[in-house]
């Protein structure tokens, strides 16, 4: 198969990253699988060749929706070599998707799978996941770190209420805990959202609160029209959302002395050392929850955001983070179905899905967030 590949690598010639995204004789077609099995353990390894230096997006859909991990080797013999690890923790029959989202170091846009993909395998492992002696989860960081799986493989807890708003069959399961029912509480749900908030923020964090202001029925519909997508400040039910941290300075100072809870999220350096002072002082008596950066869907085949550098700056935050904030791991929880995003780029777009219905991986981000500050049923 190498020869193969190295003869086909002699057939694209010196073709630019630009020349060959216009091409699907060029890319995808160029973009070579070695090495993958139909039959494999509970963890398994394949090997990805390209001709450029491309950002990869492999994921598996199954009894689990799960993100492969993928290391660049380097470049060999006239190709870059990545190799793709995943961990399945059920048995069953997966389909394997392997997507280009950016090609070259240029970052093109093209978000393309394979001509081969999905490719179908059948993995080992167990045959459910029992829930049912794990503790609730008293914080969004334990909350957050979990798996997605199929309800049919779930056993110890009932999900209907969940699977039913959610409209998805996948349910988010922390690994060493167990979600609060908010499905079956929306009066704790509608609770938490109404507790003094302040949020210092990008997008991503102003549409899910936006969206879930309006989803426990603290904000009308107006209302949300006029936050969700504003790039600016504003104040809306007993949320203050700063934009990128902007605004007056009086306010937010302020707002932290009456702050529940304190969010924060951001993919500038700047901002993140920024917000870093804030959590360190600690000069609040609010609960503290730093969310780390989602990933980049490609959808807009724009190079707005790199993947590999949010993957590296996700892992940098959280060794910078004071002990006493509660991680919000948001690239783990949509990392898998960031196929889903809505509007080319965020999980939460109500005013641009069916009126008055969030998605599904959105409100799961919902209910997770709730964690934070601990409800109690």
């Amino acid at each position: 198969m190498l020869q193969l590949f190295f003869a086909v690598v002699a057939t694209a010639g010196n073709r630019s990253a630009s020349d060959c995204v216009a091409d699907p004789t060029c890319y995808p077609a160029h973009v070579q699988i070695l090495d993958i099995q139909a039959d494999v353990q509970s963890n398994s390894t394949f090997v990805i060749q390209t001709l450029f230096e491309d950002v990869l997006y492999v994921w598996l859909v199954g009894p689990e929706l799960i993100a492969a991990h993928i290391h660049p080797l380097g470049y060999f013999d006239g190709c870059y070599v990545f190799r793709v690890s995943f961990d399945v923790q059920l048995r069953g029959n997966y389909q394997l998707h392997v997507r280009v989202d950016q090609v070259g170091s240029e970052r093109i846009g093209f978000h393309r799978e394979l001509f081969s993909s999905p490719f179908h395998i059948r993995a080992t492992g167990f045959k459910e996941v029992d829930v049912s002696d794990r503790p609730p989860c008293t914080s969004v960081g334990a909350a957050s770190q979990g798996s997605w799986f199929h309800h049919h493989y779930l056993h110890g807890a009932d999900f209907t209420g969940a699977i039913i708003p959610t409209r998805s069959d996948y349910v988010w399961v922390p690994h060493n805990c167990r979600m609060l029912p908010l499905w079956d509480r929306p009066d704790l749900l509608r609770r938490w959202y109404a507790q003094r908030i302040c949020a210092l923020g990008d997008s991503y964090l102003r549409t899910l609160l936006s969206s879930m202001l309006y989803h426990v029925g603290l904000t009308t519909w107006e209302e949300l029209l006029a936050t969700e997508y504003i790039r600016a400040s504003w104040h809306a039910a007993n949320t203050s959302f700063f934009w990128h941290g902007r605004g007056d300075d009086q306010q937010q100072q302020q707002c932290f002395q009456e702050a529940d809870v304190i969010i924060m999220t951001s993919l500038s350096l700047q901002e993140t050392a920024m917000y870093l002072d804030i959590m360190r002082a600690k000069a609040s008596k609010a609960h503290y929850v730093y969310m780390l950066p989602h990933p980049w869907s490609g959808d807009l085949l724009a190079h707005k955001r790199d993947n590999i550098l949010l993957s590296r700056a996700r892992k940098d935050t959280i060794s910078h983070l004071p002990q006493h904030v509660d991680v919000f791991d948001a690239w783990k929880m949509t990392h898998a179905r960031h196929d889903e995003a809505c509007d080319g780029s965020h999980f939460m777009c109500l005013s641009r899905q069916i009126r008055g219905q969030l998605t599904p991986v959105g409100l799961w981000e919902g209910y997770t967030l709730a964690h934070a500050h601990g409800l109690s049923m």
